[in-house]
């Protein structure tokens, strides 16, 4: 089984690591929800710090500091002992807090340094006439803004300095957030096509239903006037999570949202009646009948799917699932049916992993 990577995550926030570990690392990130999670708590808590107002420490101390061993002098007190060891609880209890907390002297300069300018986002190869409304300036979406699209107009916007989402016709599209750590985007209606070159789960595009966490990918995702929503991939990986869902959709394939619900990742090449039973599953209560025409249907590509539903059916239905993946691939080493049964999280992972050389097959490379 894979080790976990925890010990990088650090360096990989900040852009510490070498071209060929950094990629590792981002890979290990798409698989691995353990250090997924530690990712995001340890951006957060940065974030968090980043907030914390700091002040100057009193000249006296410096001068102290300055001195090196001419420190100032106490008079030993019977109460030394337990204020020192109260002091030292307190910081044990801070290492553990992920909140950075610090003095400086007073002459340091703590301006921030301007890394380029990502409050706003260029409007770029407009069409027609699409507008920016709310505090509109020129062509530059800026957070809170909007911008939308009628049927004769289209734009492309630069997503800071990661990438592009181009704006289809009828849409309308608004800036959540954008800084070092997230860049954030809703689209309440219409389409748009995102082309993104940067770490796991920096780009996000939010949708009245799900939300569209990018891993380094290019996509397409359109929102109904239901605020249903369909995903679909063309490069890398695209994570579409609910609160309590998530779904990992890889190039080729697609991803639906209806009546709030996630659906299940699938291929186009699947048969109609494969895409057809499993969206009876996902979104009509189609029950056990829907399942089983969807093991029947699929095929080696098609475990991408399988694998999803493995979490998402009836315990009773999940063996079934499980022989029809074991038709195309052998457990990796360490990995148990019993696990897999019981949905054990790194074990999902390890399987995943072993499956996804499947979902990039071409017709043809296994015909006689």
């Amino acid at each position: 089984m894979k080790e976990h990577l925890r010990n990088k995550i650090a360096p990989f926030l900040d852009h510490e690591l070498p071209e060929e570990e950094r990629q590792e690392v981002g890979e290990h990130l798409i698989h691995c929800r353990e250090c997924r999670e530690l990712h995001d708590e340890i951006r957060q808590g940065r974030e968090f710090a980043s907030m914390l107002k700091s002040e100057d420490a009193p000249a006296s101390v410096w001068q102290h500091v300055a001195a090196g061993t001419d420190r100032p002098s106490y008079q030993r007190s019977p109460f030394l002992k337990p204020l020192l060891a109260f002091g030292a609880a307190v910081v044990a209890m801070l290492l553990f807090v992920p909140v950075y907390l610090y003095v400086r002297p007073p002459s340091e300069d703590t301006s921030p340094v301007a890394k380029g300018d990502l409050t706003v986002w260029k409007v770029e190869d407009v069409k027609g006439n699409p507008k920016i409304t709310q505090n509109g300036n020129g062509m530059e979406l800026a957070v809170g803004e909007v911008l939308e699209t009628d049927a004769a107009s289209s734009a492309t916007i630069a997503v800071a300095d990661i990438g592009k989402v181009d704006v289809a016709p009828n849409s309308r599209v608004r800036l959540v957030k954008t800084g070092a750590k997230e860049h954030r985007l809703a689209l309440d209606r219409g389409k748009l096509s995102a082309e993104i070159t940067a770490p796991p789960r920096l780009f996000i595009v939010d949708t009245p239903t799900a939300a569209a966490v990018d891993l380094g990918c290019a996509y397409t995702l359109e929102v109904d006037a239901n605020g249903d929503s369909r995903l679909k991939v063309t490069g890398g990986y695209v994570s579409l999570e609910t609160e309590r869902r998530e779904s990992f959709v890889p190039a080729g394939a697609f991803c639906e949202t209806r009546q709030k619900r996630l659906g299940t990742p699938y291929f186009e090449s699947a048969s109609q009646l494969f895409k057809t039973s499993l969206a009876k599953f996902d979104f009509e209560n189609g029950g056990e009948d829907a399942i089983s025409v969807v093991i029947r249907e699929s095929g080696r590509k098609d475990t991408l799917t399988l694998w999803h539903l493995l979490s998402k059916v009836p315990e009773a239905a999940r063996a079934e699932v499980l022989a029809k993946i074991l038709q195309d691939i052998e457990l990796p080493e360490g990995v148990t049916i019993d696990g897999i049964l019981k949905l054990d999280p790194k074990m999902m992972g390890e399987l995943r992993s072993d499956l996804e050389p499947l979902w990039y097959e071409q017709p043809g490379w296994f015909d006689d």
